[in-house]
């Protein structure tokens, strides 16, 4: 029998004052249907890297300690749907190059953990609604400004309703020391 698996990712996490923020654009956006993300679910996957094998989750630790990044604005203002998915999510119409540049850093500092990691392109985005049978009409949204200052590596655990995330680490960006630890 092999060893088990937990499925993890690195994710930005908004505080509580940018999940009130989020809360707020979401309800004045008027949007119905779907299942909704719940509040403390919200985040950006930056790099999604499956299932890992516990022998690996230290190495994953201490690559994502070797990353810097720099603090950056991340102005969330486009409310987009994907079909295929049937999700709601919000995003950026302008990335910020430090973010981009976050999301390289980590890919190339994992690179020897040997995980197998997606080459899809990255695109930062929240989602907010699941289940989400039809495109909502066009909707005009107050851009929601979030001030980025960390990273995280996250953990996916299965729930009776779907799933629920936890915070294995996180780091500070421009710093190079754990913030905490699980």
């Amino acid at each position: 029998m092999g060893e088990k698996k937990r499925r993890l990712f690195f994710a930005l996490v908004p505080d509580a004052g940018e999940r009130l923020a989020l809360r707020r654009m979401l309800e004045s956006a008027a949007l119905e249907g779907g299942r909704r993300v719940p509040d403390e679910q919200w985040h950006v996957t930056l790099v999604f890297l499956g299932g890992v094998v516990d022998s690996r989750v230290a190495c994953l630790i201490q690559a994502a300690r070797s990353v810097r990044g720099q603090p950056f604005e991340l102005i969330l203002d486009r409310i987009g749907y994907w079909r295929r998915s049937q999700l709601l999510w919000l995003g950026s119409t302008a990335m910020p190059a430090e973010l981009q540049t976050l999301v390289e850093e980590l890919r190339a500092a994992v690179a020897p953990c040997e995980i197998a990691l997606d080459d899809r392109p990255f695109k930062a985005h929240v989602t907010l609604v699941r289940d989400l049978r039809r495109r909502p009409g066009p909707r005009s949204i107050d851009p929601v400004a979030w001030r980025v200052t960390r990273f995280s590596l996250m953990e996916s655990l299965p729930t009776n309703g779907g799933v629920d995330y936890r915070v294995v680490e996180s780091w500070d960006l421009g710093r190079n020391s754990a913030m905490e630890s699980a």
